[in-house]
């Protein structure tokens, strides 16, 4: 018997040493490059309703950042396709451009994917993820979280919802 209890602590300590060795061995994530916030207003076309359909989202945001002193601020556009409705997060990819208020005026280019979506009666909870394509922070991961209210969501139960607005965050290179 006492060997087997030896056997088994043995095990114990090899499995966790083990744990330790491959916790240690990754590498810390890396602080994100900027983090931008502000508030964005978006369109539906057609509007949202109770039942899932293709819609085209067209949105805009104004964000101020914080992280990267030489992108300070700037003016999101996106365009995404997807069957969205009220009551579910639906599929929306699409693209985007930013143009950055800074001395050079520079611009970034990205895609992006609806990653998470909630659509609780019309209130909107979405993260979507991509890259950014070109421009500044060409290469580099971009996460958007949005949440979008709805002023009248019994709206999804007649002509739907055309439009929503709220806080977006942008999270560069994380």
């Amino acid at each position: 018997m006492p060997h087997r209890f030896r056997f088994a602590r043995i095990l114990v300590a090899v499995a966790v040493a083990l744990g330790t060795l491959s916790v240690a061995s990754q590498p810390a994530s890396a602080a994100p490059l900027n983090v931008c916030t502000g508030t964005e207003s978006a369109t539906y076309s057609p509007s949202i309703k109770v039942a899932a359909a293709p819609t085209t989202v067209t949105a805009e945001a104004t964000v101020a950042c914080a992280g990267d002193a030489a992108h300070p601020s700037a003016q999101v556009s996106f365009v995404g396709i997807g069957t969205l409705s009220c009551l579910t997060g639906g599929t929306t990819t699409g693209t985007g451009h930013i143009d950055w208020s800074n001395a050079a005026h520079s611009t970034s280019d990205f895609s992006f994917s609806l990653a998470v979506g909630a659509r609780p009666v019309g209130e909107q909870i979405l993260v979507a993820t991509g890259t950014v394509s070109s421009g500044d922070y060409a290469g580099q991961s971009v996460t958007f979280t949005f949440q979008l209210l709805n002023a009248s969501p019994l709206d999804c139960l007649g002509d739907g919802i055309g439009s929503v607005a709220g806080p977006i965050e942008a999270v560069f290179g994380a």
